[in-house]
């Protein structure tokens, strides 16, 4: 359990490469003391030339951790919503997430963090949740897209914490934490296993 080892891993030094007030709150709430460092990557990649969403957000979660040099543990993430192998950022404007609730409405869509750990060792992780939306009618996407703070600054123009993001929402399959960033089950089983294998080589050092 990650628990037994969190003081360990705390005198390592964490290292949170996001600017993310979620991942941050979640982090903490992981029992990880952490140090904020947002990364210098600009993220301005266009998805249309990656493979698949999956491809993209993993590509600029190592991005960013690779902005960083540090010998303490460095978690860096990134998440994006997917529909119809589209990938769906933050709205630049409110026609803008209006449209994206227009298309949502109905419908299950993906929320796809990658997530990049690098300490001793190095891993990588795909987290996908899926969403599905309730039948939204022009009033409550009118009434999204006059409330800028609920859109501005989310992938997908919505927060799942917010008044009227934790309202749209008809089913969740997958990770709850994930849709607030960050994947905290998967994030423990990563850490827990870089520590221990931190562990057996400091041991092979003191042998």
């Amino acid at each position: 359990m990650l628990a037994n080892y969190l003081e360990g891993i705390n005198a390592r030094g964490v290292i949170l490469a996001s600017g993310s007030a979620g991942r941050a709150k979640l982090s903490t709430q992981m029992g990880l003391k952490h140090e904020i460092i947002i990364s210098g990557f600009a993220e301005d990649s266009d998805w249309r030339t990656f493979s698949s969403p999956e491809e993209y957000a993993m590509f600029n979660a190592r991005q960013k951790l690779a902005q960083i040099e540090s010998d303490k543990i460095i978690i860096a993430a990134d998440t994006i919503i997917s529909l119809d192998n589209k990938v769906y950022e933050k709205p630049k404007d409110k026609a803008e997430v209006m449209q994206m609730m227009r298309d949502f409405s109905g419908r299950t869509h993906k929320l796809i963090t990658a997530l990049v750990v690098k300490g001793l060792t190095y891993s990588e992780h795909l987290e996908t949740t899926e969403l599905t939306v309730n039948e939204l009618d022009e009033e409550a996407i009118e009434a999204i897209g006059n409330t800028p703070n609920e859109w501005k600054d989310h992938s997908g123009g919505y927060s799942i914490e917010l008044e009227l993001g934790c309202t749209i929402f008809n089913k969740v399959n997958g990770c709850f934490y994930n849709i607030m960033g960050l994947p905290i089950s998967s994030l423990s089983k990563i850490l827990l296993k870089e520590h221990k294998e931190y562990l057996k080589v400091q041991a092979l050092k003191n042998n």
